[in-house]
């Protein structure tokens, strides 16, 4: 339909995603349309398993199950005793050796870019001292949540906070919701986030017992979900992720743990990110690459742990080792395995896996970045119509959106 002025179109970064918000008006209505964009599996995802080390082989051991191609480097794959157990499951499709890394490349920059608005939300927001949600007024907020920076309510919770369903009772239903915390906070349910609440805490972010949310952002240092927990959305940890006890997180979700911030910071022993008993519908990824150092007298072990009863259907990504032994249902992508089986030690081994990259949701998406040649899509789109006052002049003013490498300011479509 005609509008007074052309459209205004804002793009910034959100998790895996890429929000894109068209926002136009005609006469006192102004109507804004959100959508979120992610990218279409590259071509290195058409395939169950891919092992991206060029100096050694992939070994299969015990029970691993693989329907569908493997893709590895120079070395191939083989199979291998693990403690007198032979080898006993096997491999259902072609197999593909590379001259170099077959590993798709991984580019952090959206991620990357959501920490950093949320670390500097936390930077510029007052601290209460009352454990619960406090209302309060900070500039950076509303200047970063672009064509929403009239409806953004923003809650402040103390440093130890635990908060509850009658605390979120007050976090309105409609506009955008942004909860931030200095250090530790818990959400202790049973409750139920409005659609679209973004939590930023400085510490460690405990979510448990029957906590639910659709669109949801949750960000923190160390992160751990338990409890019959069921969210669709976005976790994202610098340092740590451990999601278990029963939990779901539904299809188009995102699982990411980014490594320390700081240059030059090591991984401490417990830094990973680790699936129990728990499903997962979309991305699981370890980005913290192999430059970074692991802390004095520490052992460079998994990064990325599934275990026996985690159930993944998407993608699984690694950077570093990682220990899959529950079922995957799509595509593992590892820079190296890694297995303590007492007494000794497998490195480069798959031992007791399932995966499966028939079984892999369709249709299907990956966070903007894996791959170098990406192509997009819509996951979610939603849109809201408000009345609001004339404008002199019949101009619509501009807003500034959140940054993103791609183009921070409002564009013309």
């Amino acid at each position: 339909r005609e509008t007074d002025t052309p459209p205004q179109v804002y793009l910034r970064a959100l998790g895996g995603y890429v929000e894109v918000a068209s926002v136009a008006r005609r006469g006192r209505a102004e109507a804004t349309v959100t959508a979120q964009v992610a990218q279409r599996p590259p071509e290195a995802l058409r395939a169950a398993v891919v092992w991206g080390d060029t100096l050694s082989p992939l070994t299969l051991g015990g029970g691993t199950t693989v329907t569908g191609e493997v893709v590895t480097g120079p070395r191939g794959w083989t199979t291998g005793t693990l403690t007198r157990r032979p080898f006993r499951g096997g491999v259902d499709g072609p197999s593909t050796a590379m001259r170099g890394d077959p590993l798709p490349a991984l580019d952090a920059s959206t991620f990357q870019e959501t920490l950093d608005r949320l670390g500097a939300y936390l930077d510029a927001a007052p601290v209460p001292e009352a454990r619960v949600l406090v209302p309060a007024a900070v500039p950076e907020v509303t200047a970063g949540e672009g064509p929403y920076a009239d409806s953004v309510s923003v809650f402040m919770a103390a440093p130890g906070a635990v908060l509850t369903a009658l605390d979120v009772r007050a976090l309105p239903e409609v506009g955008r919701v942004v909860v931030l915390c200095a250090g530790d906070l818990r959400l202790d349910g049973p409750l139920r986030l409005p659609t679209g609440t973004q939590v930023a805490a400085r510490g460690r972010l405990d979510v448990t017992e029957s906590v639910e949310g659709e669109g949801v952002l949750l960000t923190a240092d160390r992160v751990r979900v338990e409890g019959d927990v069921s969210l669709q959305g976005q976790v994202l940890a610098r340092r740590a992720l451990t999601v278990g006890g029963g939990s779901r997180f539904s299809f188009p979700s995102v699982l990411y743990v980014a490594g320390p911030s700081t240059s030059g910071a090591a991984l401490a022993r417990d830094d990973r990110l680790e699936i129990e008993d728990a499903v997962v519908e979309g991305s699981v990824i370890y980005a913290a690459g192999e430059g970074l150092p692991v802390e004095a007298g520490g052992r460079e072990a998994a990064r990325l742990v599934a275990s026996p009863e985690a159930v993944l259907r998407g993608v699984v990504y690694a950077a570093r080792r990682a220990e899959v032994r529950g079922l995957v249902e799509g595509t593992l992508l590892a820079r190296g395995l890694y297995l303590f089986d007492s007494p000794a030690v497998y490195v480069g081994w798959l031992v007791d896996a399932t995966v499966d990259r028939e079984a892999r949701p369709d249709p299907f998406y990956v966070p903007v970045g894996l791959g170098r040649e990406p192509s997009f899509e819509v996951v979610q789109q939603r849109a809201s119509v408000r009345r609001v006052a004339p404008v002199a002049g019949g101009s619509v003013p501009r807003v500034s959106g959140g940054p993103i490498r791609l183009d921070s300011a409002p564009a013309q479509p």
